[in-house]
């Protein structure tokens, strides 16, 4: 089981919701984007990047995306949360 319990995605929000939007314009896929968060936050933690990126194969432009986020940690639990900032 992947541990993401130190990172969250930002919920409920204007920019959340573009994520979503975003990930489903940009990306070829019949995963929906809740089931593979957990795996992108593990990675983006692991790595400590707050981007990840889609390969130009799994793309439905053929081209490379990055999705990238702003992190900011939350002092008194020592959480990060991923804040949507856009693609490129």
């Amino acid at each position: 089981m992947i541990d993401t319990s130190g990172a969250m995605f930002e919920y409920r929000s204007a920019a959340d919701d573009q994520f979503a939007k975003d990930y489903y314009s940009l990306v070829e896929t019949d995963v929906p984007l809740f089931a593979v968060k957990r795996e992108l936050l593990y990675m983006m933690e692991k790595h400590a990047v707050p981007y990840f990126r889609v390969p130009g194969h799994q793309t439905k432009d053929r081209q490379d995306h990055v999705f990238h986020f702003a992190v900011n940690k939350i002092e008194k639990t020592k959480i990060s949360k991923y804040r949507y900032l856009g693609y490129s």
